[in-house]
């Protein structure tokens, strides 16, 4: 710890004072052991540069009859990584200069974690697999888990790659590799390039030492492996085979970079780690000051079976792993933070009354908050609650599933949050009885197709959950056709009103499936197309669905009928008293026309919603409403009165503004459809919030947003 003043404790009218964290928490212990406690202790911890192992609680760091603040006072922060200023950095070495092109090099300096102290047991001699889909955890020799990142003037610096931005096209799936998952150290396949990309490697010292990232089966999956290379034949022999496999079709053509190149240092932002030497080669973002890295896989925060602690007002970044992690933990606050600069999530919390609010978190390796409690079984509410946070260029390095904010079990609520620059899903939701309201996300789903900004997937069993007066906007690309809402696979028992879609280039509500859906009185503005409801799981049940429907359908491991485990008792006492219509799911023989079939896309009501386009862009279809409903849809559920207009001028509608002119038509055409309240919407105490990003590179992205 570097500090210039002391760390102060206040209680009771009392004041002590003590030069550490390990004395200062020792002295909280005696105060809380103490017969009688106070109801507050505040600890004011000054600036200065503070260790992990200085913020690592347990039961005896706290007590439900008092409540302990740990408050920064100036800028105090916590980290694991090194930073080294821009004073210290050096030229490259001659040797491996040589590798760089001539309009690189002079942009190029060094640092040598060496003389930072660190060996090669710190930096590690192999890559980490990266991605969703890898296989890593399948080989012996694989080192699996994030590991080191690394930053310039605050944002991160991508691994030195071929192409820059875009992505390469395999040319050939000569061997799709071994993709069962209970193979240990299965074949990793071969894959052949095109003879342009070859021509490129031939460029490269060493190109068995390069790595591959990619999107080998599906645009939402992505994984890397190292390679060996066989230019001659032009052929990519991955490692580590991509989990789902690999394929080349009508509908998908596996896309790619490589990484790990120093040839390819030759781009402000990109870096290269020799990890024989310990060296750094670097093209720094323009004005840095100072370069961090990151290599450590510590907590900053750890908190298990606590209570009552609360967090403000610190700066943490430097791990490798998430910053915060709450384990069993109940009346938790975690207030006015900053979390940036770090490889794994900035927030993982499970209990219950857990606050997380005020808080800016930029530039992780996965995602961003996510919280956990209440019960499912007893439909008790967690009472968790993430409020007023700017969640920003996240998923940097796990590219797909990694969210800003991801609220789990029951009774968990997320509202007034500003989510955007990401290449994936933005808010999911799982359990019973949540609450999402008043959020903003825009610029999310920018390097994916099939996924939500906001996101719920794969649960027959779920019920209760709101999601109310948000607002989507410009999400998707000509390439990628993102989605606004999305309850995938079969999720049911949500309900959606209030909410604006806007510019989002795929579907603005989408129900994969599902039953018992309430989509009502939503704004849905140039969207792809307006409002979609298939019926996947009932013709994979009835066998007109060959593909993966038709077999996670029926019953058997792994399938969607594995749903029923999640919650118990549901047929019966206080869970079927509130929610019927599941209970009666499997009491009829499962007869795949009836409407309590678990597969009948069934109950729902996508009733009253307002769909607008621009002029001069055609509908997809249905152009009278917008709506895509599977024959299904209309025989179980209740689709009607949902209005369609040709351009903004006919609805009423403001796109400066993003309003509805009091006397739209919308309020008269479609009863009960009311103002929804833009001004609510996003981040409502702004000036907590320092809002350090801006637009900035999405680094894993095509996309310089």
């Amino acid at each position: 710890m570097n500090t210039k003043s002391m760390i102060k404790i206040e209680y009771s009218n009392k004041v002590a004072e003590f030069d550490n964290m390990g004395l200062a928490r020792a002295e909280v212990r005696k105060i809380l052991a103490s017969e009688k406690k106070p109801e507050k202790i505040v600890v004011t911890v000054p600036a200065g540069v503070y260790s992990p192992n200085d913020f690592v609680f347990g039961a005896e760091d706290c007590s439900e009859d008092t409540r302990v603040i740990y408050r920064a006072d100036g800028e105090a922060v916590i980290t694991a990584g090194i930073s080294v200023k821009k004073s210290e950095w050096k030229e490259p070495d001659e040797k491996i200069a040589a590798r760089f092109s001539k309009k690189a090099l002079p942009h190029i300096k060094m640092i040598s974690l060496s003389d930072c102290g660190l060996t090669q047991d710190d930096w590690g001699a192999k890559e980490s697999p990266i991605g969703g889909a890898h296989s890593g955890a399948r080989y012996d020799d694989a080192v699996v888990g994030c590991s080191n990142s690394f930053f310039t003037g605050d944002k991160r610096m991508i691994k030195a790659r071929f192409p820059n931005k875009e992505y390469d096209l395999l040319e050939e799936i000569v061997d799709q590799g071994d993709t069962d998952p209970n193979t240990r150290n299965p074949n990793g396949g071969a894959y052949r390039i095109s003879r342009r990309t070859a021509e490129r490697i031939k460029k490269w010292a060493e190109p068995n030492k390069a790595w591959i990232y990619g999107y080998f089966a599906h645009d939402w999956a992505d994984s890397s492996s190292p390679i060996d290379v066989n230019i001659k034949e032009r052929l990519i022999y991955p490692e580590y085979v991509e989990s789902m496999g690999a394929r080349i079709d009508k509908y998908f053509t596996a896309f790619f970079h490589f990484y790990n190149v120093p040839e390819e240092l030759d781009m402000e932002g990109e870096w290269y780690l020799d990890r024989e030497t310990g060296n750094i080669y670097f093209w720094a973002y323009e004005g840095a000051e100072s370069a961090d890295y990151s290599y450590k896989n510590d907590v900053l925060i750890s908190c298990t079976n606590t209570c009552n602690l609360v967090f403000e007002g610190f700066t943490l970044l430097g791990t490798e792993t998430n910053a915060i992690e709450l384990k069993n933990c109940d009346d938790m606050v975690l207030n006015d933070l900053l979390i940036k600069n770090i490889g794994g999530w900035a927030v993982r919390a499970n209990g219950n009354r857990i606050l997380v609010s005020n808080n800016e978190v930029m530039h992780t390796g996965m995602g961003g908050i996510y919280t956990s409690g209440g019960d499912r079984n007893t439909l008790v509410h967690s009472d968790n609650r993430v409020t007023n946070n700017y969640i920003h260029h996240f998923a940097e390095v796990f590219t797909t599933y990694q969210q800003a904010i991801f609220i789990s079990g029951c009774g968990n609520t997320a509202d007034h949050n500003e989510i955007c620059y990401a290449p994936h899903a933005g808010l999911s939701v799982c359990g019973d009885e949540n609450l999402v309201e008043y959020n903003l996300l825009h610029h999310v789903v920018m390097q994916s197709n099939d996924a939500g900004n906001i996101y719920q997937g794969g649960d027959w069993m779920s019920r209760g959950t709101i999601i109310r007066y948000n607002m989507i906007r410009d999400s998707g690309s000509d390439e990628w056709k993102s989605t606004g809402l999305y309850f995938d696979d079969g999720m049911s028992g949500q309900t959606a009103y209030g909410n604006i879609i806007i510019n989002v280039t795929g579907c603005g509500i989408t129900a994969g499936g599902g039953r018992e859906h309430t989509i009502m009185h939503n704004l849905i503005v140039n969207c792809g197309v307006g409002i979609g409801y298939d019926s996947r799981f009932h013709d994979g049940f009835v066998g007109r669905n060959k593909f993966w429907a038709r077999v996670v359908s029926h019953t058997g491991p792994g399938s969607a009928w594995s749903n029923f485990n999640h919650v118990k008792g549901f047929r019966e006492g206080m869970l079927a008293e509130k929610y019927p219509l599941r209970a009666k799911m499997l009491d009829f023989g499962c007869d795949p026309y009836s409407r309590d079939c678990p597969c009948s896309p069934a109950y729902s009501k996508v009733i009253g919603n307002a769909v607008i386009r621009a002029t001069g862009i055609a509908p997809h279809v249905a152009p009278d409403k917008d709506i895509i409903a599977d024959h299904a849809v209309y025989v179980y559920s209740d689709v009607k009165d949902n209005e369609y207009y040709k351009t903004f001028e006919e609805a009423g509608w403001d796109p400066e503004k993003m309003i509805l002119s009091d006397d739209s038509p919308v309020y008269k055409d479609i009863p009960g459809f009311e103002r929804i309240p833009i001004e609510e919407i996003g981040i409502l105490n702004k000036k907590n919030i320092k809002k350090q990003g801006d637009k900035q590179l999405c680094v894993q992205q095509k996309i310089n947003l």
